[in-house]
């Protein structure tokens, strides 16, 4: 089963829990991240929806890592993958993110450092802005 993620333009805050997309209200554009699923024979397609709020919630993970973007080792605060995966129960065999500029990435389970893909929403202690290249990188340590 392949996942979609994809970061939308604005973060503000909402309550805990992944949302179906039937359960979403008006306020969807305050969400950060979307994680959808496809239709299949057997499933029909989900939606999740998260905010800030929802991603510190989760269990934080921190390290410092270098990156062609940034200068020196850069400390980055986030959600592993796997952890944001298994909040909606998903274990997909691709996962594709999509980036607000169209940059978009794939990555698969079995690959060198899937475990230890971090879903960052700080760099350095600051939440990183959409002028920023935010408000979500994907890093690996």
């Amino acid at each position: 089963m392949k996942f979609l993620l994809s970061r939308l333009v604005l973060s503000l805050f909402l309550a805990f829990g992944a949302l179906p997309a039937h359960s979403m209200d008006a306020s969807a554009a305050k969400y950060i991240l979307t994680i959808s699923t496809p239709k299949t024979v057997d499933h029909d397609a989900l939606l999740y929806a998260f905010n800030m709020k929802m991603l510190q919630s989760l269990p934080k993970t921190t390290y410092a890592t270098k990156t062609v973007w940034t200068d020196g080792d850069t400390q980055f605060d986030g959600v592993l993958l796997v952890d944001l995966l298994a909040v909606i129960g998903a274990d997909p065999k691709i996962v594709t993110a999509w980036a607000v500029n169209d940059y978009m990435a794939e990555f698969v389970p079995e690959e060198f450092g899937w475990n230890a893909a971090l879903v960052a929403y700080a760099m350095n202690g600051q939440t990183m802005q959409l002028r920023d290249k935010g408000p979500l990188w994907i890093v690996f340590p």
